[in-house]
């Protein structure tokens, strides 16, 4: 029996709005093959910053499972 193994990018915004704590789903994207930090990076760009030009300068942080393609600090995401 063949798994489909898809790799799969979901962002999923925390922020406050009216002092209240708001959660959004943002978006869901197949990955196919390429999990790199440069495609999670161009699916983070274009489901998320591209919404607003001020999210970029209010964004606080990102939170991962620890993958080396997240969390690497010479070619993570954290660095593009």
């Amino acid at each position: 029996m063949l798994i489909n193994r898809d790799t799969v990018c979901t962002l999923k915004v925390r922020y406050t709005k009216d002092n209240e704590l708001q959660n959004k789903f943002i978006g869901l994207k197949y990955l196919k093959e390429s999990s790199t930090a440069q495609a999670i990076y161009d699916v983070t760009k274009e489901k998320l910053m591209n919404l607003d030009e001020n999210i970029g300068e209010n964004l606080c942080g990102y939170v991962h499972d620890h993958a080396s393609n997240l969390s690497g600090c010479a070619n993570g995401l954290g660095q593009l």
